[in-house]
């Protein structure tokens, strides 16, 4: 897992993540919650409310906004 990957603007503004080539989106869901422990943030865990991207590569989690970590996305 990593932390951070290249965002780009789509649609309207909307936030999603950097394609690979040959990658698609296959589904994306909004009104996500994601729970994380045992991460390198300040309090060692990391949740955030955002939205689920799934493409025929990988999951990838944009949040809303940063949390004070400043982290807002894992892939």
């Amino acid at each position: 897992m990593s932390a951070n990957p290249a965002l780009v603007a789509g649609y309207g503004g909307e936030l999603l993540p950097a394609p690979f080539q040959g990658e698609y989106i296959a589904c994306r869901r909004d009104g996500m919650e994601i729970l994380l422990d045992g991460v390198q943030t300040s309090k060692g865990k990391w949740s955030a409310k955002g939205v689920l991207y799934l493409s025929n590569f990988r999951m990838v989690f944009v949040a809303k906004k940063e949390d004070p970590s400043g982290e807002d996305k894992f892939p």
